[in-house]
């Protein structure tokens, strides 16, 4: 288990962007992964480094790629984008892979806290995909 805190800009006028993440595990707080999400439609640029969310570092491992509604989150690895491949100019080899997705039920009036599934990839020596089903807990206001 852990926790995911979220650090929210506070010198914007407009808007309280860019939004900072950080992710730490209860067994291992040593081992921490950073985000950041610059505005509202861009995507979240996954880190080990809390300062450097530069794609051209080792410190880059991906990033999480929103749907238009926000109801469908892809995870991607830290290969290029063959929809943007000028972004990269580091020596990268393979494009990247989806590593898995999150998936929220949708809730236009928010009237009730949402449900979402996760699913997870993991690509087998033999080529093919095994897919991991998570659902999380009847969600509840408080």
């Amino acid at each position: 288990t852990g926790k995911v805190f979220r650090i929210k800009n506070t010198t914007g006028i407009i808007n309280d962007y860019p939004h900072y993440y950080q992710m730490v595990l209860d067994n291992f707080p040593e081992l921490q992964l950073f985000a950041i999400r610059e505005s509202e439609n861009s995507n979240f640029i996954l880190s080990t480094d809390q300062h450097n969310f530069n794609k051209m570092t080792e410190s880059y491992l991906g990033e999480i790629e929103a749907n238009f509604w926000g109801t469908q989150f892809d995870i991607y690895d830290n290969g290029y984008n063959p929809y943007n491949i000028k972004e990269f100019s580091r020596e990268v080899t393979d494009e990247r892979i989806l590593l898995g997705k999150v998936i929220y039920d949708t809730n236009i009036m928010g009237e009730c806290p949402r449900y979402f599934k996760s699913e997870l990839y993991n690509k087998k020596s033999n080529g093919k995909v095994e897919t991991f089903l998570l659902k999380n807990l009847e969600p509840e206001w408080n």
